[in-house]
């Protein structure tokens, strides 16, 4: 198994990160790791994602929704059985008043896992990190 973990800093309440983050529709507006998004966050539904990482080629992924507890995580899982596995989980921990600790914790496996050399997942590492600092201008720069 392989993980990737990523972290950010927000001057936003998890209120805030929770509406930019729940707005599928409008990924395509900020989000340069996640360029396309569609579905409902309902746990057992599935989402269409088209994921671009930084200098990577871009790629559909249709994964389902495993969790939802507002203003505080979504997860969700993708695979082609015992192929690939890939969880993500994405929370919202607040951390003052006005901030908030957005993580983001993916596990990797299957067999191909083994075939994907460590610029996949550095990609994916900066696929995190670039979204983390686009969410971080639009919780805290755009209007609400």
């Amino acid at each position: 198994m392989k993980e990737v973990r990523t972290e950010i800093k927000l001057s936003a309440s998890p209120e805030r990160v929770w509406q930019v983050f729940t707005d599928l529709a409008a990924f395509k507006d900020w989000n340069p790791f996640i360029k396309e998004a569609e579905g409902d966050l309902k746990v057992g539904a599935k989402l269409w994602l088209y994921l671009q990482p930084p200098g990577g080629k871009g790629m559909e992924f249709r994964p389902k929704v495993l969790s939802v507890v507002a203003n505080k995580e979504i997860s969700w899982r993708g695979h082609v059985p015992v192929v690939f596995s890939g969880q993500h989980e994405f929370t919202m921990e607040r951390i003052g008043e006005n901030a908030t600790r957005f993580t983001q914790h993916s596990t990797f496996s299957g067999l191909a896992t083994k075939f994907f050399g460590g610029d996949f997942f550095e990609g994916m590492r900066r696929g995190f990190e670039s979204m983390e600092i686009a969410m971080k201008e639009r919780v805290e720069h755009a209007p609400s």
